[in-house]
């Protein structure tokens, strides 16, 4: 998955963001894509490990990828952009009937589970 998540960081990188590890916020979207799928529910947006469980599931995945991260310290910024982008998607497919949206993800998976 964090190969995969590289490779689709080239998609990227004309987008603002703070956290400028494209390659931690690929693999942060493709998680949440995984989550919305297995959960039905978008991410929590909390800072707080604590009181965000997909946070602690970010941090336990971006843990068994061997230090493949040069900060695997702040996965909160690749999160916020991940959040608002879903939420883009999301405006503009109403009806759910993409693979993008996250009621589309919810009802039939992401587009890489096919």
């Amino acid at each position: 998955m964090h190969r995969y998540a590289i490779s689709q960081s080239n998609l990227l990188r004309n987008i603002r963001v703070n956290d400028r590890d494209y390659g931690k916020v690929a693999f942060v979207y493709r998680l949440a894509e995984g989550w919305i799928f297995l959960t039905g529910k978008k991410p929590g947006g909390g800072r707080a490990e604590a009181s965000n469980p997909f946070l602690r599931f970010v941090y336990v995945a971006a843990g068994a990828t061997n230090g493949r991260f040069k900060d695997a310290k702040d996965f909160y910024s690749a999160l916020t952009w991940v959040l608002k982008e879903l939420k883009l998607r999301e405006a503009f497919d109403l009806e759910g009937k993409t693979q993008q949206s996250i009621s589309g993800i919810a009802a039939r998976g992401p587009v890489w589970w096919e």
